[in-house]
C-alpha cells in the first residue's frame, strides 16, 4: 500500500492563501496518484512461466489497483481496497516475494487439494502437494512506485503553487 502526506505547517497556510493551496495541493495529490496507478500496472505482465511473482493470469490484481485522495493532503493507492472492499490476500505475496518451505502443502478444510496444471483443461485433486524449494523475487511495485511519486508530487505541487501565487 502506498500512502503520501502533505504537512502543512508555516505562513503559507495562514487564513486566505489556505483554500487555494489546498486546492493546489489536491490536484498535485490527484496526478501523482494517477501516475502510480499507471506505473504499478505497467509493471504487471501476463505470466509467462510457472511461479514467476508479479506476472498475472486472470487480471484481478491489475484491475484491483486504485487510488483515492482521501483529502487535500493525503492520498493512498492499494491493491483491491478501493475495488473490492478489502486488500487482495496475495498482494504481500507479489510485492515480498515468498520464501522457500520445506513442510507439506495440505487443504486447511477438505479432503484435497484442485488445481489445473498451467496448459491443462483437467483439474488434478492431490491430499498434499511438494513443498516450495524454491525462494521467489517479488515485484517492489509499490516501493518503486513511492519513491517515484514523491519525486513527482514535488514537481507537481511546485507547477500548481505557481499557478496559485502568479
Amino acid at each position: 500500500m502506498l500512502k503520501i502526506k502533505v504537512k502543512t505547517k508555516g505562513p503559507l497556510f495562514d487564513k486566505r492563501p489556505k483554500q487555494k493551496v489546498a486546492k493546489a495541493s489536491k490536484r498535485a495529490l490527484t496526478k501523482t496518484m494517477k501516475e502510480a496507478e499507471k506505473f504499478i500496472k505497467d509493471g504487471l505482465h501476463r505470466s509467462p512461466a510457472p511461479n514467476v511473482v508479479g506476472g498475472y493470469k486472470t487480471g484481478k490484481y491489475k484491475r484491483g489497483i486504485k487510488g483515492r485522495v482521501k483529502n487535500n493532503f493525503s492520498m493512498e493507492v492499494a491493491p483491491g481496497k478501493f475495488v473490492y472492499g478489502r486488500n487482495l490476500p496475495y498482494a504481500d505475496i507479489v510485492e515480498n516475494g515468498r520464501s522457500p518451505s520445506n513442510r507439506k502443502i495440505k487443504p486447511r478444510r477438505k479432503k484435497a487439494l484442485r488445481f489445473k496444471f498451467r496448459g491443462s483443461t483437467s483439474y488434478a485433486y492431490r491430499a498434499w502437494t511438494r513443498p516450495f524449494r524454491k525462494k521467489l523475487k517479488g515485484t517492489g511495485l509499490f516501493k518503486k512506485a513511492s519513491r517515484q511519486a514523491i519525486k513527482n508530487n514535488v514537481k507537481y505541487t511546485r507547477i500548481e503553487m505557481k499557478k496559485v501565487f502568479s
